[in-house]
């Protein structure tokens, strides 16, 4: 969301605003009496306004920013921001409209969705590959691509239909019950790569690698 209204942000659906106990809507109405807002998106700052939120400004006061300035991205944090913990979530507009319990208890689309035709989304933890079966899959797939690819986009073609169908239910199955184990070492307490973890997730002595 941006800080003002319109531009290149999402027309959301009605929040809810729980100091005043009433629906909150986050677009401006088609009858609103500036007509350059009409239809549009009103952005953070006007939301938080409207909810009283919005922390006051003058001299001595320091400016209320969209977000925080980011840390440098990595690979495994591209999405941080560098937040003062100690300021709950007052430090800066994002992380102050994100502490709504409104905006707390909303779903993403892809799992409202999935939820209204009747199945339920369990979301893996992120940057731990190891626990989704999916994984090994395209692992297998891609060795069989390699080992008999002529690396030729014509061959490609043939080879990775091809590789998907190498790949058999009782393998696939394995996969399955390989990460429910590494999962269920997870939940036990075991530390990633330690030798009580490998012992529990891999099924016989023979398949713990020797360091």
């Amino acid at each position: 969301m941006n800080l003002g209204y319109g531009g290149k942000q999402p027309l959301m659906r009605e929040g809810w605003d729980q100091a005043r106990g009433l629906p909150h809507a986050m677009v401006y109405p088609g009858n609103y009496h500036d007509p350059e807002k009409r239809g549009k998106a009103k952005g953070v700052k006007a939301i938080l306004k409207e909810r009283k939120l919005w922390p006051a400004q003058g001299r001595g006061r320091r400016t209320f920013v969209l977000r925080c300035k980011a840390k440098k991205k990595t690979k495994m944090e591209p999405d941080q921001f560098r937040c003062d913990p100690s300021l709950e979530g007052h430090c800066c507009a994002t992380s102050l409209l994100q502490s709504q319990p409104d905006f707390q208890a909303q779903k993403g689309q892809l799992q409202e969705e999935v939820e209204a035709a009747g199945h339920s989304v369990i979301f893996y933890p992120k940057f731990h590959c190891e626990l989704n079966f999916i994984e090994r899959f395209w692992c297998a797939a891609k060795y069989y691509t390699r080992e008999n690819c002529l690396y030729t986009i014509e061959s490609l073609r043939t080879t990775i239909p091809a590789a998907f169908r190498s790949i058999s239910s009782a393998t696939i199955n394995k996969f399955y019950h390989h990460c429910v184990r590494t999962i269920d070492a997870y939940a036990g307490g075991l530390i990633y790569s330690t030798k009580s973890f490998q012992e529990q997730v891999h099924k016989n002595h023979r398949q713990v690698p020797d360091p």
